[in-house]
């Protein structure tokens, strides 16, 4: 009776060990998961089209925090952008960019003025390096016109200041009613500053010449904060913080740079965001990942994602790269920018993307990708490696553009240097 009850058992493990390495051997491979989430989309006279187009439109109405993890200085992704502002447009409350917040503060007015461009010039040459992104001809364009679409609306800048920022910064303190001593100080700073960004231009290499990037002693920023904190108002000693902390970012190296740098992005969305309407926040996609980042980071992403849960709504996360074309790259002090081609895939941190080439086939002429991750996310998916599981955990949407094209420097920086 014994041996039968045990014959019986085998037979039943047995059964149940065929019925999963069958299943093991019918499950979809990642290629195989994104080609069944596959839709096509396009972007044409600000707006979307196409199968995908319900899919992203749909999933925009859901969400109030609408994170787009992008690749920079290109002219596609701002446009993409834009977009999703002229459909949100009527609840849209802000738009948080990977920009300093006294740089942002600083060119606003400039952004509704009639010759916006001009103006935008005027600054990127009276203050080089001095702004991140912002200073680019799509992203101004696509700033501007978020802007026209709701007066309303309020521009959140997340990041440390710039590493060209410490002439502004000293001349926003400058700005404020301060003590003599104060006064004296800020100067002496600010002389010091420009004969930095003067070899800096000189050389096209800001490293240790500007104030930012390890300009000046401990002991000089030691004794201006003392004397502001004599002789200064609130705001010049705001300012002040603000230049001390983005110092440290950029001097203290290594990942622990980017972990404070993190902890900073929070601080200035918990600070700034709108209690109420959309909020759009564009950055690079590392730092818009729900939960660990490519740097094993808890960066924005994961963030906005624990607000959006206390909110009761969804975060919606949408990673938007190209598989190819030129990038434009920082290019020096008072330089252009440098131009050089690229396949994403052959980039180590992005050789995953290879999948979602697959699973799109040959690119259509006009026609973009989008792979509703959010389907696959509770899918088992055979070669699914730890890279292509952060993605899937971390983003909801995947846009895939076949080519990006590079925006350009508003004012033409370094025009007659070498």
């Amino acid at each position: 009776m014994k041996l039968k009850r045990l014959a019986a058992i085998v037979a039943i493990v047995s059964s149940l060990a065929g019925a999963g390495v069958a299943a093991a051997q019918t499950r979809p491979t990642v290629t195989e998961g994104l080609r069944s989430v596959h839709q096509a989309l396009s972007l044409a006279d600000g707006g979307f089209s196409g199968p995908g187009a319900a899919t992203l439109t749909e999933a925009v109405r859901q969400a109030r925090l609408i994170a787009v993890g992008e690749d920079h200085l290109t002219r596609e992704i701002p446009a993409f952008v834009e977009a999703l502002c002229r459909q949100t447009a009527p609840e849209l409350s802000g738009l948080a960019l990977e920009v300093g917040p006294r740089a942002l503060a600083a060119i606003a007015p400039d952004l509704t003025a009639p010759d916006r461009l001009r103006r935008i010039a005027d600054f990127n040459r009276r203050y080089p390096a001095a702004m991140a992104f912002v200073d680019n001809r799509a992203d101004n364009d696509m700033t501007a016109a978020c802007l026209a679409l709701q007066p309303r609306l309020r521009l959140i800048g997340l990041d440390q200041e710039f590493l060209g920022a410490g002439g502004l910064l000293l001349d926003r303190i400058l700005a404020e009613p301060l003590s003599p001593e104060a006064r004296r100080e800020a100067e002496a700073l600010r002389r010091v500053e420009a004969q930095g960004e003067a070899e800096a231009a000189q050389s096209g290499d800001p490293q240790g010449h500007l104030l930012l990037l390890g300009l000046g002693s401990d002991e000089d920023l030691a004794r201006m904060e003392a004397a502001l904190e004599r002789g200064g108002t609130p705001k010049a000693r705001a300012i002040f913080s603000e230049l001390e902390r983005s110092r440290k970012i950029y001097l203290m190296g290594g990942n622990a740079s980017n972990q404070d740098r993190a902890r900073l992005l929070k601080s200035n969305l918990r600070e700034n965001l709108p209690a109420q309407g959309k909020v759009i926040l564009k950055m690079g996609d590392w730092h818009l990942y729900r939960g660990y980042n490519p740097l094993n980071n808890r960066d924005l992403g994961n963030w906005l994602a624990e607000r959006a849960d206390e909110e009761g709504r969804p975060s919606l996360h949408i990673l938007i790269l190209g598989e190819a074309g030129v990038h434009a790259l920082f290019g020096g002090y008072e330089r252009p920018l440098r131009m050089e081609p690229f396949r994403m895939v052959e980039d180590r941190d992005y050789g995953w993307l290879q999948a979602a080439v697959d699973a799109r086939g040959a690119a259509t002429p006009g026609q973009w990708d989008l792979f509703d991750l959010r389907k696959l996310r509770d899918r088992r998916l055979d070669g699914a490696d730890f890279n292509w599981r952060r993605v899937l955990d971390g983003y909801d949407l995947l846009v895939l553009i076949p080519e990006l094209t590079p925006t350009e420097h508003i004012g033409a920086p370094s025009e007659g240097r070498p």
